[in-house]
Order: structure tokens, then sequence, then C-alpha cells
């Protein structure tokens, strides 16, 4: 009998490429891998700059100033203290998102062993979806209230960051519950009206032109 003709990528492209990779397995897999530790180690350098750049940031407002070389160098141990903090926060903020899909997998494990949809997976459903809704609020609400009040304490009094957190807490959080909920609320209120108007500026400039 005649032999078939091997693949080519004009003959059926996805196939070669599916052999192209079965066949260099172990390179795509280091290849893979090299990448995930360059884009963490890309990941952790911005954290980092960016935690010594916020103290940067704000002495240049106190001041009045753009001096970025010695404010770099006088806020090393807060910025320091702050990338350790940060990473801690976003290492937890990842283990518990891995909880809430492995509580959702075990809610949902009868119906994915029966390879059907009913109750159990409806279930899933519903948990992880409130969960993760509680997930979102609580540490974007961490998140903004490291930014808005922890750094500015941190400089001012030139605390670490979880001495800073301890005084927000008793100081500012417990006493102001209220006033700081309804402050983030106005400032969502303000980035929704400000993200409508740019979207209607930028309709009108298109229709325009």
């Amino acid at each position: 009998s005649p032999t078939a003709p091997p693949r080519t990528a004009a003959s059926d492209p996805f196939q070669f490429v599916f052999d192209w990779f079965s066949d260099h397995a172990v390179l795509v897999i280091t290849a893979g891998i090299l990448f995930f530790l360059l884009i963490i180690a890309i990941w952790l350098v911005v954290l980092w700059i960016s935690s010594r750049a916020k103290f940067v940031f704000l002495d240049g407002v106190v001041h009045n100033r753009g001096a970025v070389a010695q404010p770099w160098k006088d806020f090393r141990r807060l910025g320091n203290s702050l990338f350790g903090f940060r990473l801690c926060l976003l290492l937890i903020g990842m283990g518990t998102l891995l909880l809430i899909c492995a509580v959702s997998a075990l809610i949902s494990l009868g119906d994915i062993l029966a390879q059907q949809f009913d109750t159990g997976a409806i279930a899933a459903i519903v948990v992880g979806g409130l969960l993760s809704i509680v997930y979102v609020f609580i540490f974007l609400f961490i998140g903004l209230c490291l930014e808005d009040f922890v750094v500015p304490i941190m400089y001012q009094r030139d605390m670490l960051t979880l001495a800073a957190c301890k005084l927000f807490w008793h100081e500012i959080l417990t006493r102001n519950v209220g006033t700081i909920i309804l402050f983030y609320l106005m400032k969502l209120v303000l980035a929704i009206a400000i993200g409508a108007l740019a979207c209607v500026a930028t309709c009108l400039t298109c229709f325009l032109a």
C-alpha cells in the first residue's frame, strides 16, 4: 500500500504544532519554567521598586521637591519593610484563593466524579462565588488602607509596616469604620463618574472625527 505523506505545517497546522511540542517536550517544559521564573523575578523587582518609590513620591509631595537619589537611600528601611509586607500579603491572598478553589472542588466532587451538573456543582458555584466576592472586597480594602493610611503613617512616624498597621487598626480604623467606608464609597462613585465621562468624551471625539 502507498505510504502516507508526512504531515507538514501547510497540510495540518494544528497537528504539526502538537507533534512538534510532543517531540520537544523537555525543551518546551524547560523554557516554560524559565519563562515563569523570569516573570516572577520581574514581578518581584517591580514590587520592590514600587514599595521604595511610594516613600520617594510622598517625600517629594511633602517637601515640594523632585529629589530621587537621597530619598531612595533614606527610606530604604521603610521601603524594604513595605515590600516584605506586600509580598506576604500577596502570598496569603494566593493561598486564600487556592483554598476557595479547593472548597468549591470538594463540594462539587460528587458531580465531577459522576460527570454531571447537579446540585453539588450548583452549590459549588454559589459558595465559590460568594467566597470570591468576600475575598475580593477584603483584600481590596486591605490594599487601599495600606496605600492611603499605613504608608503615610510609616512616613510620618518612621515606623515599620507591622507597627504602622497596628497603630492604624487601634487609633484610626476601629474609631472611624463608617467614615472610612464612606470615604472609599465616594472614591468609587467618583471613579465611575470619571470613567463614564471619559467614555462619553471618547465617543464624542470619534463621532466628530
